[in-house]
């Protein structure tokens, strides 16, 4: 009886499951990483230590200031979920996209080192593309099992949760379409301002961002990039 409380105590615990970063020669993103709880799939990255992002079994996706920082975050102390949405429902037999990260190689920092965790490394795109990493869950029919060989592209990671669904995580390359650049040219605008409001510099930002099929995601911005590396809005 012991043995079986410990057991379930271990299955409930949290683990992080998966971290990855994009970087060139000189560059590099923040790490992201993945934990996984049950089924409950948490997001989150090195430059922030005060939120996360929820992807709950319920269907509640959440971007929210921890709950154990919320009295130190001014504009969490009456609502910590700085954003709520509802995740793409999963019938038996469905490969769903949930969330994405997209990391444009302008918003990649010079000089930030690489992580000294084991991380998986993806090589940064040119100019005017990006990495965008997506979690998928795959729902599989009663009875079947699916193996690795069957996703195209290659996962970069893949586990089963608890439910018995597939999570699976790829990278593609895309294009930054005018609507992108226009919403990190916003978000920039908006951390120089907070920055100057409260007397300090903000290097990064992150944007909620929605693709052409609804999805939901969160891209990096780099507020205060050098100089030389500056679009003409800026």
């Amino acid at each position: 009886m012991l043995d079986e409380s410990v057991n379930q105590a271990q299955h409930m615990a949290k683990k992080t499951a998966f971290r990855f970063f994009v970087a060139d020669d000189d560059r590099c993103s923040l790490t992201w990483s993945l934990t996984i709880q049950k089924n409950d799939i948490y997001v989150s990255n090195s430059g922030s230590k005060h939120d996360k992002i929820s992807l709950h079994e319920s269907g509640s996706y959440q971007w929210s200031v921890r709950s154990e920082h919320q009295a130190s975050v001014p504009f969490a102390l009456n609502d910590r979920h700085i954003a709520k949405w509802i995740s793409p429902s999963t019938p038996p037999g469905s490969l769903t996209r949930q969330f994405y990260e997209l990391i444009a190689s302008t918003e990649l920092e010079r000089g930030r080192p690489r992580p000294n965790k084991k991380s998986t490394f993806v090589q940064a795109p040119g100019i005017g593309w990006a990495t965008r990493v997506d979690f998928v869950v795959f729902t599989p029919p009663a009875g079947k099992q699916v193996t690795s060989a069957t996703w195209e592209p290659k996962p970069i990671f893949e586990d089963r949760l608890a439910s018995g669904k597939l999570l699976i995580v790829t990278q593609s390359t895309i294009p930054i379409d005018l609507h992108t650049a226009t919403k990190f040219d916003a978000v920039r605008a908006m951390g120089k301002e907070e920055g100057e409001k409260y007397g300090k510099i903000t290097a990064r930002a992150l944007a909620k961002i929605q693709d052409a099929q609804g999805i939901w995601g969160m891209a990096e911005v780099l507020v205060n990039r050098p100089s030389s590396e500056r679009t003409a809005s800026e």
